[in-house]
């Protein structure tokens, strides 16, 4: 209790709302610490406009050079898919020891390499009918391939090793080429799936492709409100992981809905004028577009 005239003790609430938005190292645990202000999960957001600033600027400097690409990059896959792998592969043997993932954009080596050659490779392959069709023929076999490689990686990830002591290195190798092979078979998998059974336009495909962002924006949010409101409600497991993704669900739908109708806010959750917006999801799907 503070003396009379004294300073008023500052509520919790507002000194982690202070701490939040501090330029400082404020919150710590295990030598390990949080700088502030951060982006949290819409890392991926700055990443994402650094990128596509790259490409138009490369798209004004070199128009030529990038339709070459396109026409390499679609007889390469179209050919052999699974040439994409070596790249992964060895992102994930050469960078990521040296540099492993931080979500901090400036020094982010590995992310950038994996991030980006995703980013390029989507956008060259995405208007492709031979990458589409290539995508089509492996399907199948991209997801076998997947699910053996995932396993076989969680399977590493179990292995019982001695305390402190490293795996072999040929073992710590095939953990890092597995990882890798995962990411481009799943992909592929997703991009075969997806051209088969989602390449036809309609009202629910248009609906949640301008649904997705503010999905995304909304959803961690929602999450951790919901942990914290059921923080001391001593729930089990399951109960508690479903009431969450309940309300998460929810949330951004809910979300969403507002959003979708509040001029004000589309732009600010990455949707455009709805004029604009209608006219351009109304729109006739092209035949060799990706359902995804």
């Amino acid at each position: 209790h503070p003396l009379p005239g004294g300073p008023r003790p500052v509520p919790a609430g507002r000194r982690r709302r202070r701490h939040y938005l501090a330029f400082a190292d404020q919150f710590c645990r295990a030598g390990h610490c949080l700088a502030l202000p951060t982006w949290n999960h819409l890392w991926f957001v700055a990443y994402l406009w650094v990128y596509t600033a790259a490409l138009i600027l490369f798209m004004a400097l070199a128009p030529r050079l990038l339709r070459r690409a396109e026409a390499a990059l679609a007889r390469i896959l179209a050919a052999a898919a699974l040439l994409f792998l070596p790249p992964l592969a060895a992102f994930r043997l050469v960078l990521f020891p040296s540099f492993p993932p931080t979500n901090a954009l400036l020094g982010d080596w590995y992310n950038h390499a994996l991030y980006g050659c995703f980013f390029l490779v989507g956008y060259l392959a995405a208007s492709s009918p031979s990458f589409r069709a290539a995508s089509l023929r492996w399907r199948w076999a991209a997801l076998l391939l997947d699910v053996l490689a995932y396993g076989s990686f969680m399977i590493w990830r179990v292995l019982p090793h001695a305390a402190g002591a490293q795996p072999p290195l040929a073992l710590l190798l095939y953990g890092r080429v597995a990882y890798a092979a995962y990411q481009w078979f799943c992909t592929l998998a997703v991009l075969g799936f997806g051209a088969r059974w989602l390449g036809r336009d309609g009202a629910i495909r248009r609906y949640l492709t301008e649904a997705i962002f503010p999905y995304y924006i909304i959803h961690q949010t929602a999450i951790v409100a919901a942990a914290f409101a059921l923080r001391g409600a001593a729930l089990p497991a399951p109960l508690e992981a479903a009431l969450v993704l309940i309300a998460t669900a929810a949330s951004c739908a809910l979300g969403f809905e507002i959003i979708r109708r509040a001029p004000w806010l589309r732009p600010l959750f990455g949707l455009k004028p709805r004029q604009a917006a209608g006219a351009r999801l109304s729109a006739s799907t092209p035949p060799q577009a990706f359902g995804v």
